[in-house]
C-alpha cells in the first residue's frame, strides 16, 4: 500500500521542546518512517471504529511492583471472544520461563517514506489559550501565562507499507495447560497458571457437543469451538473459529 502522510509518528523530544519524527538512514539520504506498533495501532483503531472490534482486556504481570508489565489478559479473552487477539497475537507470561504466545497472523512492516527528509521544522505557540484566559478576566500577563512555545519536525511524504494475513493461523489457537479444564453450567474453566494464585480463564456461553469438545456461541450465532486433548501429563486446548466468522474478520481487515 502507498499513501500520503504527514509526520504521523513522533519520536522522543530533542533539547526539551523540539518534537522530532522517527527517521532512519537509507543509502545516502534520511527518510521518515512510521513504526510497526503505530501501524498496528492505526489499523486496530480503524477496525474498532468501523466494525466494533472491542479492545481486549489487559492486566499487569510481574511479582515485583517496579517490574510489572502490561499484557493481554487470557483469563478474560481468547481468539473466539476477541478478534484483536486473533488477528494481532499476544504473549501471556505464566512464569519467568514459560508463556503462552501467539504469532500475529496479520503481518505489518514499517511504513517507509519515499521522499527524503531535509530537516523541515516549524514553530508553534498556543496563543489562543492565552487569549481565552485574558477574555475570561484571568491575570494572563507573560509572567503568569506563557503560550507554550515549541518546535516540531515536519515531513510530508508518500509512505510505503506491506501487510500480510496468514489465513492458516488466523482463527486457530492452542494453549498448553497443566490441569484438565472443567465444564459446569455453561462455563468452561481453564487453569493457566497453577503457581500464581491459580490464574483461571472462565469462558461463558459454552455448550458441550461431545465429551472433549465445546461450542462457543453469542446472540449472533456460533462463533467457534474449543477442543481438549490430553498430551502425556498435560492438556492441549484448541480454539477454532468457524469459517463464516473467519471470513468476516479477514474481509474487515482488508476493507
Amino acid at each position: 500500500i502507498l499513501f500520503e502522510g504527514f509526520a504521523l509518528n513522533r519520536d522522543e523530544k530533542i533539547g526539551g521542546n523540539i518534537q522530532s519524527i522517527k527517521k532512519l538512514k537509507q543509502a545516502d539520504r534520511t527518510v521518515s518512517f512510521i513504526s510497526k506498533p503505530a501501524m498496528r495501532h492505526y489499523l486496530f483503531e480503524t477496525l474498532f471504529k468501523a466494525y466494533g472490534w472491542k479492545p481486549s482486556a489487559v492486566s499487569l504481570k510481574g511479582r515485583e511492583e517496579e517490574n510489572k508489565v502490561v499484557q493481554f489478559d487470557l483469563c478474560k479473552d481468547n481468539i473466539l471472544t476477541s478478534p484483536e487477539l486473533d488477528a494481532f497475537g499476544y504473549m501471556y507470561t505464566i512464569s519467568r520461563e514459560n508463556a503462552i504466545t501467539r504469532k500475529s497472523p496479520v503481518g505489518i512492516t514499517k511504513a517507509i517514506g519515499l521522499d527524503p527528509y531535509d530537516g523541515d521544522m516549524a514553530f508553534y505557540a498556543n496563543h489562543d489559550l492565552v487569549r481565552r484566559a485574558i477574555e475570561q478576566g484571568q491575570d494572563a500577563q507573560p509572567n503568569h501565562y506563557k503560550p507554550n512555545l515549541y518546535n516540531k519536525e515536519e515531513h510530508l511524504s508518500i509512505y510505503k507499507a506491506s501487510f500480510t494475513i496468514d489465513v492458516d493461523i488466523l482463527g486457530r489457537d492452542e494453549w498448553i495447560v497443566e490441569e484438565e479444564p472443567s465444564f459446569t453450567d455453561g462455563k468452561l474453566e481453564i487453569v493457566l497458571d497453577v503457581k500464581e494464585e491459580k490464574k483461571k480463564a472462565l469462558i461463558e456461553n459454552i455448550k458441550q457437543i461431545n465429551h472433549n469438545e465445546y461450542q462457543y456461541a453469542i446472540s449472533d450465532g456460533v462463533v467457534g469451538t474449543i477442543k481438549i486433548e490430553k498430551i502425556e501429563n498435560r492438556y492441549k486446548v484448541i480454539f477454532n473459529l468457524n469459517e463464516e466468522e473467519k471470513k468476516k474478520r479477514i474481509t474487515q481487515i482488508l476493507q
